[in-house]
C-alpha cells in the first residue's frame, strides 16, 4: 500500500500510546489515533493503522470499527492484506506484525533491521517488500510471508516512504525529506523483485525540487508518483511527467483502479486544507472532490470505481481532527464521515446519576447524555462561546461557566439556556452548586481572584470579599451552604487555598505545605478532602484544611482534577494520566497512561460510575470490571434485546435497548390495564445499545410493564415499583 510519510529533519510526529485499566472510551471512536494507512479487500472488509499502536478493523465497510491489539507497542506505519485473513502491518523500529485469522491475533516477524518501515506491498502470500529508513535507506523482502526478511540495496541514500509492485519482479519505491529550504526525492524500480533497484529520478537542493510521498502502478508501464506535486509514467519510469491539479497541500497518497481511474490526498501541511483529488483520464484532469481545514488525508485505498476510503487525522496540527475516516459509495461525489463522537477539546463534565450527565469544551460545544455516555446529543443553544465548567443538581437544574465572566443557567436539563449576568468580566474556572438556590462560581486574573455566590439559583450573583490575593482561582468546592473551599490556578505566581466556613461571606488562607499550583479541590464533608495541581502534587486534610499533608501520587504529570466519593476511593487526572487510591491516597496507582493530551475533569457517580474528559474530543467511561483493551469498538450488537434494572425499583429503574440496526422504535410503560404511563422513545434511533431512565416517583406501588417495539420486532418486560 502507499504510506505518506515526508521527512522534516526540523520536526517529527509526535507519538501517543496508552494504557488503561478499567476505562472504556466513549469518544472519539473508534480511536483518538491519527490513522497513516488503509486497506480493503473488498466492500466489506478492511483494515487502518495510526498512532497509539492503533489497529482498526470492520466487516461492514466501515460501518462499524473494532480496535485489534497487535500485542505488542508498535507504532504502526503501512498495512497490507492479500485476503480477508492474511495481512501484515509495519512500522517503528523495524518492527513488522502478521495476521492469519484477520486481526484477531499478531504475531511479529523479524525484518533484521532497526529502521522505521513506513510502507508494505505483497503481491501474494508470499513475496512482499517493505520499505523506510530516517538518516538511510532500507527495502526488505520476503519469500515466504514474512518468515524470513532480506535485505535489498536500495540504490540511494534517502529514506523511502513508499513502495508498489505489480507482480514478483516489477516494482517502484519513492521517498524523500525536507531540510528547512533544501529539498531531496527519488525513485527507484527494479525488474528483478528487487536484487537490483536502478534509480529512475534522483535531484535535490535548494529551493523547489520534488520530493515523493507516494506511488501506484497499475500495470509495467502506468504509474503515478505524488508529494510535492503529482507526476505520471507510461513507460515503466523511465520518463516521468508533472499533471497539474488545484491543490494547495502536498500530496500523501495515490491511488488508482486502471490507467485512467484514480484518486489523491492531501494534507501533509496542517496550515493548509485536507484534499482529495480525482481522474477518469489517467491525471490528464484532475477534479477537487472535497476539500476541509479541519481534516488531514493521509491514505486512501477504492476497491472499485464507487467504494472508497480515506483516513487521517490531526498530523502536525491541533486545529485537525484527531482520527479521521471518510466514506463514499459514488466515487467520491460525497463522502461521509465513520467516525463517532467530538474533536474538540472538553473541559468540564457533571453526571448526576448513571446516566444523565453533561459535558462542556471549546467553541461552545455541550454534549447531553441520558444513556450513561453510549450516545451524546449537542445541545446547541449555550449562550457562551467558550466554557470551562457545568455543574448540575439534577436533571433538570444546571449551569456552566466560562470566559468574560459568561454564566448561562438550564432548567429543563439543557433543552434551552439562559444566559445570567456575573457582574464581572474576568474568566471563570469553576462552579458549585450544594442546591438549586446556593452555587459558587471561582476565577479571575492575575492580580485578583474572584468569588461569585448566588442564593436564587444565578439570578443575582454577588461577588464575595476575599481580600487582595491575586491568581486565577481554578477549583471551588462546597459540601453544604456553609463549608467551602477554592484554589489557585496555573497563573498568578499563587498557590493558595481559601476556606469558608459561612458561605462565603468571610474567606480565610489555609497553609498547604507546598509550593506547587494547585488545580482542582473535592471535599467529602467538612473534614476530609483533597487538593491536586501541578508536578503531581496532591495535599489532603482530615480536619478541614487546618492541616495538610502531602500523597505521593507517584507521577510528575500535573493534575488538574480530582473526585473523590469517601474517605478512601477517589481518582485524579491530567496531563495524560489517571491516578486511583482505595486508602484515601496513601497510596495511589496508575490506570490509565497517554501522552498525548489532558484529562481535565472527573465526574464520579458512584464506585461503578464515573467520567473523564478531556482533549481530543476524549470522553472515558470508568467500568471496574474491565482490565484491557484500553480502547473499546463501536458496539453494534447482533440481537434485539431488551433489559430493566433494578427491578424491583424504587423510584427510578435503567431501561437498556440493543438495536442491531438503525429504524424507528417504540419504547412505552403501561400499567395492568394497558393504559400508557410514559413514552420513554418513540422515533428514528441509530443502531447501537441505549439507556434510558424511567422515573416512577408520581406513580402508586404496583405492577408496570416496559415493551420496545422496533419493526418486526416486539420485547414486553415486566416492571415492579416498590415503595
Amino acid at each position: 500500500m502507499k504510506r505518506f510519510i515526508i521527512f522534516f529533519i526540523a520536526g517529527v510526529l509526535m507519538s501517543e500510546t496508552v494504557f488503561a485499566q478499567g476505562w472504556e472510551r466513549q469518544s472519539p471512536l473508534p480511536t483518538t489515533s491519527g490513522l497513516s494507512d488503509v486497506v480493503f479487500v473488498d466492500l466489506n472488509v478492511g483494515w487502518a493503522v495510526g498512532t497509539n499502536a492503533a489497529i482498526v478493523h470492520t466487516t461492514d465497510g466501515g460501518g462499524t470499527w473494532i480496535l485489534q491489539t497487535s500485542g505488542t507497542t508498535l507504532y504502526p506505519n503501512g498495512v497490507a492484506f492479500v485476503d480477508s485473513n492474511r495481512g501484515w502491518v509495519v512500522g517503528d523500529s523495524g518492527a513488522i506484525v502478521y495476521t492469519t485469522d484477520g486481526g484477531s491475533t499478531w504475531t511479529p516477524q523479524t525484518s533484521g533491521t532497526a529502521y522505521s518501515l513506513l510502507d508494505v506491498v505483497f503481491v501474494d502470500a508470499n513475496n512482499g517488500w517493505a520499505v523506510g529508513g530516517f538518516d538511510g535507506t532500507i527495502i526488505v523482502h520476503t519469500t515466504d510471508g514474512g518468515g524470513t526478511w532480506t535485505s535489498q540495496t536500495s540504490g540511494t541514500t534517502l529514506p523511502l516512504s513508499s513502495v508498489d509492485f505489480v507482480d514478483t519482479n516489477n516494482g517502484w519505491a519513492v521517498g524523500g525529506y525536507q531540510d528547512w529550504e533544501y529539498y531531496y526525492g527519488c525513485i527507484v524500480h527494479t525488474t528483478d523483485g528487487g536484487t537490483t533497484w536502478t534509480i529512475q529520478l534522483s535531484e535535490g537542493g535548494y529551493g523547489d525540487h520534488p520530493i515523493y510521498s507516494s506511488v501506484d502502478f497499475v500495470d509495467v508501464n502506468n504509474g503515478w508518483a505524488v508529494g510535492t506535486g503529482i507526476f505520471h509514467t507510461t513507460d515503466g519510469g523511465n520518463t516521468w511527467t508533472v499533471q497539474q491539479h488545484a491543490g494547495v497541500n502536498w500530496l500523501t497518497d495515490v491511488n488508482f483502479l486502471d490507467a485512467n481511474t484514480g484518486w489523491a490526498v492531501s494534507g501533509a501541511l496542517f496550515w493548509l486544507p485536507g484534499e482529495i483529488f480525482h481522474t477518469t483520464d489517467g491525471g490528464g484532469t484532475w477534479a477537487l472532490q472535497t476539500s476541509d481545514v479541519a481534516a488531514g488525508f493521509f491514505a486512501v485505498d477504492f476497491v472499485d470505481v464507487n467504494h472508497g476510503w480515506v483516513v487521517g487525522g490531526r498530523g502536525w496540527s491541533d486545529e485537525l481532527q484527531p482520527c479521521v475516516i471518510r466514506h463514499t459509495t459514488n466515487g467520491g461525489n460525497l463522502w461521509t464521515s465513520q467516525t463517532k463522537g467530538t474533536a474538540k477539546d472538553l473541559s468540564g463534565a457533571a453526571f448526576v446519576d448513571a446516566n444523565n450527565g453533561w459535558v462542556v469544551g471549546e467553541s461552545g460545544t455541550i454534549l447531553r447524555t441520558t444513556e450513561a455516555g453510549d450516545s451524546w446529543s449537542e445541545q446547541t443553544n449555550l449562550p457562551i462561546e467558550s466554557p470551562k465548567a457545568v455543574a448540575f443538581v439534577d436533571v433538570h437544574h444546571g449551569w456552566v461557566v466560562g470566559l468574560s465572566g459568561s454564566i448561562a443557567h438550564t432548567t429543563d436539563g439543557g433543552a434551552t439556556w439562559v444566559y445570567q449576568s456575573s457582574g464581572v468580566f474576568c474568566s471563570l474556572f469553576d462552579v458549585a452548586f450544594v442546591d438549586t438556590n446556593n452555587g459558587w462560581a471561582v476565577g479571575g486574573t492575575v492580580a485578583q481572584s474572584t468569588i461569585l455566590n448566588t442564593t436564587d439559583g444565578g439570578y443575582l450573583w454577588n461577588l464575595q470579599t476575599i481580600g487582595t490575593i491575586g491568581g486565577e482561582l481554578s477549583s471551588v468546592d462546597f459540601v453544604d451552604t456553609d463549608h467551602g473551599w477554592a484554589v489557585s490556578g496555573a497563573y498568578g505566581g499563587r498557590w493558595n487555598i481559601l476556606h469558608t466556613a459561612d458561605g462565603g461571606h468571610t474567606w480565610t488562607l489555609q497553609t498547604s505545605g507546598t509550593t506547587d499550583h494547585f488545580r482542582s479541590v473535592d471535599f467529602i464533608d467538612a473534614n476530609n478532602g483533597w487538593a491536586v495541581g501541578n508536578m503531581g502534587a496532591i495535599v489532603h486534610t482530615t480536619n478541614g484544611g487546618a492541616t495538610w499533608t502531602t500523597q505521593n501520587s507517584g507521577t510528575e504529570h500535573a493534575l488538574l482534577s480530582v473526585a473523590f466519593l469517601d474517605a478512601n476511593t477517589g481518582w485524579a487526572a491530567g496531563a495524560g494520566t489517571i491516578v486511583h487510591t482505595t486508602d484515601g491516597g496513601a497510596t495511589w496507582s496508575s490506570q490509565f497512561i497517554a501522552e498525548q493530551g489532558s484529562i481535565r475533569d472527573l465526574s464520579f457517580v458512584d464506585a461503578g460510575h464515573g467520567w473523564a474528559v478531556g482533549d481530543n474530543g476524549t470522553i472515558l467511561r470508568y467500568n471496574p470490571t474491565l482490565r484491557a483493551p484500553d480502547e473499546r469498538s463501536v458496539h453494534q450488537p447482533s440481537l434485539h434485546s431488551l433489559a430493566c434494572y433494578p427491578n424491583p425499583f424504587n423510584p427510578t429503574i435503567t431501561i437498556a435497548y440493543d438495536l442491531p440496526k438503525a429504524g424507528h422504535i417504540s419504547l412505552r410503560v403501561f400499567d395492568l390495564l394497558g393504559r400508557d404511563v410514559a413514552v420513554l422513545k418513540d422515533g428514528f434511533v441509530e443502531a447501537g445499545t441505549h439507556r434510558v431512565t424511567f422515573d416512577g416517583s408520581a406513580l402508586a406501588t404496583g405492577i408496570y410493564f416496559a415493551r420496545l417495539d422496533a419493526g418486526k420486532f416486539s420485547q414486553t418486560k415486566k416492571l415492579m415499583l416498590l415503595k
